[in-house]
């Protein structure tokens, strides 16, 4: 008999929270899907996302962070976490999409703004964007590793602009800077702590 045969759902649910949170994810995993075997619900798809983003299994993530979103279209932080993950696998025009959607929706505030914000860096307007990012950490009181996320993504836009312009000064030679941007523009060079973490940290 499987010890999760005496627990009821609830019980079940914190205990993949708590797995999670001791960075036990296989354990974390086969909580949450008894729970979404016990009952079909948009949190219990939104945390096994989660945790398969944590491992790297970023398809799985996506796929079950649109089916949260399905079940529960007014789950604003999964909406804005799947855009995340269209990133970090390069899908920046899904990612795009989203933020739309976000920016002029019932999301919480720091939500829009977080999303006007990606949008403007995306359309190359990276200084108005940081300054919108910014503004959303400041609004952002309930979820800070979203903020922490966030953070990362301005730290890596600044040091992206910092490297540019060394290089112009090195090589004196404005084209090829903005040929390269052309390029390679700044949401490419995006780092989501979340889904990204270095080795050395872990």
């Amino acid at each position: 008999m499987k010890f999760t045969e005496n627990l009821n759902l609830d019980e079940l649910f914190h205990c993949a929270l708590s797995a999670s949170e001791q960075g036990d994810h296989a354990q974390s995993i086969t909580l949450l899907k008894e729970c979404i075997q016990q009952e079909d619900r948009a949190i219990y798809y939104y945390m096994l996302a989660a945790e398969h983003a944590e491992i790297g299994l970023y398809q799985y993530a996506i796929e079950e962070m649109t089916l949260a979103i399905n079940k529960d279209p007014s789950l604003w932080i999964a909406k804005f976490q799947l855009s995340l993950l269209y990133l970090t696998v390069s899908n920046i025009e899904e990612a795009v999409k989203v933020w739309y959607e976000l920016k002029d929706s019932n999301a919480n505030s720091y939500l829009r703004i977080f999303a006007e914000g990606l949008v403007y860096i995306q359309e190359g307007n990276t200084y108005l964007g940081i300054k919108k990012l910014k503004e959303g950490i400041e609004a952002n009181k309930e979820n800070n590793p979203l903020n922490n996320d966030i953070n990362n993504i301005i730290q890596s836009l600044e040091e992206n602009d910092i490297n540019e312009k060394a290089q112009v000064n090195d090589e004196d030679n404005e084209s090829k800077l903005e040929d390269k941007s052309n390029k390679d523009s700044a949401i490419n060079k995006i780092f989501i702590s979340k889904y990204q973490q270095n080795d050395n940290e872990n």
